[in-house]
Protein backbone atom coordinates (compact mmCIF):
# COMPACT_ATOMS: atom_id res chain seq x y z
CA UNK A 1 0.00 0.00 0.00
CA UNK A 2 0.81 3.91 -1.03
CA UNK A 3 0.75 6.46 1.37
CA UNK A 4 0.62 10.32 0.15
CA UNK A 5 0.25 13.58 2.20
CA UNK A 6 -0.48 16.64 0.68
CA UNK A 7 -0.43 19.95 3.02
CA UNK A 8 -1.72 23.34 1.22
CA UNK A 9 -3.13 26.46 2.71
CA UNK A 10 -7.21 27.24 1.96
CA UNK A 11 -7.78 30.60 3.36
CA UNK A 12 -7.41 30.90 7.20
CA UNK A 13 -7.19 27.26 6.97
CA UNK A 14 -4.50 24.47 6.39
CA UNK A 15 -5.25 21.13 4.76
CA UNK A 16 -3.60 18.55 4.96
CA UNK A 17 -4.99 15.29 3.06
CA UNK A 18 -3.46 11.59 3.72
CA UNK A 19 -4.28 9.35 0.69
CA UNK A 20 -3.67 5.69 0.75
CA UNK A 21 -4.40 3.33 -2.61
CA UNK A 22 -5.69 0.43 0.01
CA UNK A 23 -9.14 -0.79 -0.39
CA UNK A 24 -12.05 1.31 -0.33
CA UNK A 25 -14.69 1.80 2.78
CA UNK A 26 -17.60 -0.23 1.75
CA UNK A 27 -20.76 2.09 1.08
CA UNK A 28 -22.35 0.81 3.91
CA UNK A 29 -19.77 2.06 6.73
CA UNK A 30 -19.17 5.82 5.18
CA UNK A 31 -21.71 7.26 7.12
CA UNK A 32 -20.27 5.58 10.06
CA UNK A 33 -16.63 5.58 9.63
CA UNK A 34 -15.93 8.77 12.12
CA UNK A 35 -18.40 6.52 15.13
CA UNK A 36 -16.15 5.09 17.98
CA UNK A 37 -15.99 1.12 17.46
CA UNK A 38 -16.58 0.94 13.44
CA UNK A 39 -13.98 -0.76 11.85
CA UNK A 40 -14.15 -3.06 8.71
CA UNK A 41 -10.97 -5.09 9.82
CA UNK A 42 -13.33 -6.88 12.48
CA UNK A 43 -10.88 -9.92 11.62
CA UNK A 44 -7.61 -8.36 13.45
CA UNK A 45 -8.20 -9.41 17.38
CA UNK A 46 -6.18 -5.47 17.98
CA UNK A 47 -8.52 -3.37 16.22
CA UNK A 48 -11.07 -1.69 17.98
CA UNK A 49 -12.11 0.93 15.83
CA UNK A 50 -11.01 3.93 17.62
CA UNK A 51 -8.67 5.73 15.42
CA UNK A 52 -10.88 7.96 12.77
CA UNK A 53 -12.88 8.45 15.74
CA UNK A 54 -9.95 9.83 17.39
CA UNK A 55 -8.57 11.48 14.60
CA UNK A 56 -11.51 13.50 13.81
CA UNK A 57 -12.56 14.49 17.63
CA UNK A 58 -8.64 16.08 17.94
CA UNK A 59 -9.25 17.90 14.95
CA UNK A 60 -12.56 18.77 16.09
CA UNK A 61 -10.60 19.87 19.65
CA UNK A 62 -8.74 22.25 17.21
CA UNK A 63 -11.59 24.08 15.70
CA UNK A 64 -10.92 21.75 12.54
CA UNK A 65 -12.42 19.34 10.83
CA UNK A 66 -11.43 15.31 9.45
CA UNK A 67 -13.60 14.15 6.58
CA UNK A 68 -13.55 11.55 3.59
CA UNK A 69 -12.51 13.33 0.43
CA UNK A 70 -12.48 10.52 -1.62
CA UNK A 71 -13.47 7.07 -1.73
CA UNK A 72 -12.84 5.08 -5.09
CA UNK A 73 -11.06 2.42 -6.48
CA UNK A 74 -9.03 4.52 -9.27
CA UNK A 75 -8.52 7.24 -7.10
CA UNK A 76 -8.33 5.66 -3.65
CA UNK A 77 -9.22 7.17 -0.32
CA UNK A 78 -8.12 10.28 0.45
CA UNK A 79 -8.97 12.02 3.95
CA UNK A 80 -8.57 15.77 4.83
CA UNK A 81 -7.69 17.22 7.76
CA UNK A 82 -8.84 21.00 8.11
CA UNK A 83 -7.05 23.51 10.62
CA UNK A 84 -7.45 26.99 11.03
CA UNK A 85 -4.49 29.49 10.77
CA UNK A 86 -3.68 31.08 14.25
CA UNK A 87 -1.50 34.39 14.37
CA UNK A 88 -0.12 35.85 17.59
CA UNK A 89 -1.46 34.77 21.15
CA UNK A 90 -5.08 36.27 19.99
CA UNK A 91 -5.11 34.65 16.90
Amino acid sequence: MNIAFSLKQNGNYLSLDVANDGQIIPKEMKDRIFEFGTSSKKEEVHNFGIGLAMAKKIALDHHGDLFLLKNDAVNGIVFRFMFPIRRGLNG
